[in-house]
Protein backbone atom coordinates (compact mmCIF):
# COMPACT_ATOMS: atom_id res chain seq x y z
CA UNK A 1 0.00 0.00 0.00
CA UNK A 2 1.59 3.60 -0.79
CA UNK A 3 2.22 5.92 1.83
CA UNK A 4 -0.33 8.10 2.37
CA UNK A 5 0.44 12.21 0.39
CA UNK A 6 1.05 14.38 3.33
CA UNK A 7 -1.81 17.30 4.24
CA UNK A 8 -2.50 20.36 2.05
CA UNK A 9 -0.88 18.09 -0.66
CA UNK A 10 -3.17 15.03 -0.12
CA UNK A 11 -6.63 17.33 -0.11
CA UNK A 12 -4.95 19.20 -2.82
CA UNK A 13 -4.81 15.76 -4.82
CA UNK A 14 -8.38 14.40 -3.58
CA UNK A 15 -10.02 17.61 -4.88
CA UNK A 16 -7.99 17.47 -8.45
CA UNK A 17 -9.40 13.60 -8.41
CA UNK A 18 -12.88 14.43 -8.25
CA UNK A 19 -12.62 17.43 -10.40
CA UNK A 20 -11.29 14.96 -13.02
CA UNK A 21 -14.22 12.06 -12.73
CA UNK A 22 -16.42 14.50 -13.02
CA UNK A 23 -15.14 16.31 -15.81
CA UNK A 24 -14.33 19.41 -14.41
CA UNK A 25 -10.57 19.45 -15.29
CA UNK A 26 -8.80 17.78 -18.12
CA UNK A 27 -5.15 17.08 -16.79
CA UNK A 28 -4.10 15.75 -20.55
CA UNK A 29 -4.74 19.99 -21.14
CA UNK A 30 -2.08 20.98 -18.81
CA UNK A 31 0.67 18.42 -21.04
CA UNK A 32 -0.60 20.29 -24.43
CA UNK A 33 1.34 23.63 -22.90
CA UNK A 34 4.61 24.02 -24.06
CA UNK A 35 7.03 23.22 -20.71
CA UNK A 36 7.85 27.26 -20.64
CA UNK A 37 4.09 28.13 -20.55
CA UNK A 38 3.52 25.48 -17.75
CA UNK A 39 6.58 26.88 -15.76
CA UNK A 40 4.85 30.65 -15.42
CA UNK A 41 2.01 28.90 -13.78
CA UNK A 42 2.23 29.80 -9.62
CA UNK A 43 2.17 27.47 -7.07
CA UNK A 44 -0.73 28.15 -4.28
CA UNK A 45 1.11 30.01 -1.55
CA UNK A 46 -0.33 26.88 1.05
CA UNK A 47 2.35 24.78 -0.54
CA UNK A 48 5.39 26.88 -1.15
CA UNK A 49 5.56 29.48 1.52
CA UNK A 50 8.31 31.82 1.20
CA UNK A 51 11.58 29.87 3.38
CA UNK A 52 14.42 31.69 5.34
CA UNK A 53 16.47 33.79 3.64
CA UNK A 54 19.57 32.26 2.28
CA UNK A 55 21.77 33.59 -0.91
CA UNK A 56 20.25 32.74 -4.10
CA UNK A 57 21.91 32.72 -7.63
CA UNK A 58 20.62 31.12 -11.14
CA UNK A 59 23.08 29.39 -13.57
CA UNK A 60 22.71 26.86 -16.45
CA UNK A 61 25.04 23.89 -16.61
CA UNK A 62 25.62 21.81 -20.16
CA UNK A 63 23.50 18.49 -20.78
CA UNK A 64 23.64 15.77 -22.64
CA UNK A 65 20.67 18.07 -25.16
CA UNK A 66 21.53 21.19 -23.92
CA UNK A 67 21.57 23.92 -21.02
CA UNK A 68 19.80 22.85 -18.02
CA UNK A 69 18.58 25.51 -15.15
CA UNK A 70 19.66 25.65 -11.83
CA UNK A 71 19.56 27.28 -8.61
CA UNK A 72 22.87 27.19 -6.28
CA UNK A 73 21.51 28.23 -2.43
CA UNK A 74 23.58 28.96 -0.04
CA UNK A 75 23.50 30.19 3.81
CA UNK A 76 25.68 33.64 4.69
CA UNK A 77 28.26 32.95 6.12
CA UNK A 78 28.56 29.35 4.76
CA UNK A 79 32.23 28.37 4.46
CA UNK A 80 34.33 28.24 1.35
CA UNK A 81 34.37 24.13 0.37
CA UNK A 82 30.55 23.67 2.34
CA UNK A 83 29.46 20.27 1.28
CA UNK A 84 26.74 20.43 -1.47
CA UNK A 85 23.18 18.66 -1.56
CA UNK A 86 21.72 17.95 -5.24
CA UNK A 87 18.17 18.65 -4.92
CA UNK A 88 16.08 17.25 -7.62
CA UNK A 89 12.75 18.69 -7.70
CA UNK A 90 9.09 16.04 -7.97
CA UNK A 91 7.35 16.51 -10.72
CA UNK A 92 7.05 13.47 -11.92
CA UNK A 93 9.16 14.29 -15.59
CA UNK A 94 6.05 16.51 -16.09
CA UNK A 95 5.58 19.84 -15.19
CA UNK A 96 6.88 22.20 -12.10
CA UNK A 97 10.02 23.55 -11.99
CA UNK A 98 12.81 24.55 -9.55
CA UNK A 99 10.67 27.44 -8.24
CA UNK A 100 8.07 24.92 -7.25
CA UNK A 101 10.43 23.81 -4.29
CA UNK A 102 11.59 26.61 -3.69
CA UNK A 103 11.17 26.71 -0.07
CA UNK A 104 12.30 23.49 0.29
CA UNK A 105 15.60 24.18 -0.68
CA UNK A 106 15.62 27.36 1.04
CA UNK A 107 15.57 25.53 4.76
CA UNK A 108 17.80 22.82 3.41
CA UNK A 109 21.08 25.48 2.71
CA UNK A 110 19.30 27.59 6.32
CA UNK A 111 19.01 24.07 8.24
CA UNK A 112 22.21 22.13 7.47
CA UNK A 113 24.79 25.47 6.28
CA UNK A 114 25.27 22.75 2.81
CA UNK A 115 25.12 24.62 -0.38
CA UNK A 116 21.94 22.96 -2.16
CA UNK A 117 21.85 23.02 -5.66
CA UNK A 118 18.23 22.84 -7.01
CA UNK A 119 18.20 20.92 -10.52
CA UNK A 120 15.73 20.91 -12.93
CA UNK A 121 15.18 18.77 -15.75
CA UNK A 122 13.68 18.65 -19.29
CA UNK A 123 9.88 17.87 -18.93
CA UNK A 124 7.37 15.38 -20.97
CA UNK A 125 5.95 15.81 -23.63
CA UNK A 126 8.74 17.72 -25.59
CA UNK A 127 11.01 15.38 -23.79
CA UNK A 128 9.46 11.95 -23.41
CA UNK A 129 11.06 10.25 -20.42
CA UNK A 130 13.29 8.47 -19.96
Amino acid sequence: MPAKIPQPLGAVVAVMRFAARRGLVDPAKALRQPHDERLKSVSPKFLCRPGPVVGTRDVVVAGRDGPIAARVYTRPGANPGAPAILFIHGGGFVNMGVDFCDNVQRGLAQRTGYVVVGLSYRLAPEHPFP
